[in-house]
């Protein structure tokens, strides 16, 4: 649930921060990757996480339609390129780092995907 907030409100948050949505997404993300390993607050960390991921997606796509190097039909698809590997890297980093707090608290898989 906070996965799919974070990118709904994700274009709010775009909006507010305008041209500077690089720097702050990238500050946004790192503050939610090092609130990920304090285990109370993992669920606002993937909230902040999905939310600033989804901002600097959006500066992304920004940035490859203004591309001039590369040709029109081109620019989106090499963006999207791009975002899908960025995409599924940080899905990979959630999925240990969530792993690893299992693991270390000892508590089951049921326990990570749902309140046991």
């Amino acid at each position: 649930m906070p996965y799919v907030l974070g990118i709904v409100i994700a274009p709010i948050i775009g909006g507010l921060v305008g041209k500077r949505s690089k720097k702050i997404s990238l500050i946004g993300m790192t503050v939610g990757l090092i609130l990920v390993l304090i285990t109370p607050f993992f669920t606002s960390s993937v909230l902040i996480l999905s939310t600033f991921k989804s901002v600097f997606n959006g500066w992304l796509t920004e940035i490859y339609r203004h591309q001039d190097e590369l040709p029109k039909d081109k620019r989106i698809w090499v963006k999207y390129t791009i975002q899908s590997m960025g995409s599924i890297a940080h899905q990979f980093v959630l999925m240990i780092i969530g792993s690893l707090l299992v693991m270390g608290n000892q508590s089951s898989v049921k326990t990570f995907f749902c309140c046991d």
